[in-house]
């Protein structure tokens, strides 16, 4: 036997067999291999293309026209601005304090109806919405609460208009259109009224933002 031949073992003759490239056949002539099927799949999927493809001849092209979005602006208040510019505004009502003597010029207990000794205690805590039933020649509290939503810079300040419901008057020295400075987010604003001396059937209020600043 050759010496080479005698220096090589049984193992080394072995994984010289394993990596030979053997040329059979068989195997891809009997079964379907995953190759087969990536194909199979991409040759259905070039021809669905294919057909969809439409003829150069036959197709015009359509001129799409540009999306044009304006934002912040004070009259944007209800499309899509897209500096985030989105606020949100809430109204909440309480009795107020009626101090010594009511709107009416009597005392604390000739306001119609009768104010309770819970409502005397709790006067600016009891917030809710809608106001129901409001007692007559009473002075309420209604609370505007105004929330920045993804705004990035902050709102600086709001111009606000007050509107209050027919028979219903303000109690306090600032003007129904006020300019407020964004302070705090959410920014909440208290102001009085009074309100008629007969029941009231409307005690619907509005607070509008009619402007902002940076």
């Amino acid at each position: 036997m050759s010496p080479v031949i005698d220096h090589i073992t049984r193992a080394d003759l072995l994984e010289l067999i394993r990596r030979q490239t053997r040329s059979s056949s068989f195997e891809r002539l009997t079964t379907t291999s995953v190759l087969d099927h990536v194909a199979a799949a991409e040759k259905k999927a070039a021809a669905a293309a294919a057909a969809k493809k439409p003829s150069a001849k036959t197709t015009k092209k359509k001129k799409v026209p540009d999306v044009k979005i304006g934002g912040g602006a004070s009259n944007a208040a209800y499309r899509y601005q897209p500096n985030g510019m989105y606020f949100s505004v809430a109204l909440s009502f309480a009795l107020a304090h009626q101090g010594t003597k009511s709107p009416s010029g009597g005392s604390q207990g000739t306001v119609s109806p009768k104010l309770t000794k819970d409502e005397i205690a709790d006067w600016g805590t009891g917030f809710g919405n809608p106001l129901v039933n409001p007692k007559k020649n009473c002075i309420y509290v209604v609370r505007a609460t105004i929330s920045q939503l993804r705004t990035d810079p902050m709102i600086g300040g709001f111009k606000l208009k007050w509107i209050a419901p027919a028979g219903w008057s303000r109690w306090d020295p600032l003007p129904l259109t006020m300019l407020v400075e964004a302070s705090s987010n959410p920014l909440i604003i208290s102001r009085k009224f009074k309100s008629p001396d007969h029941k009231a059937t409307n005690a619907v209020f509005r607070c509008r933002v009619v402007a902002w600043y940076p």
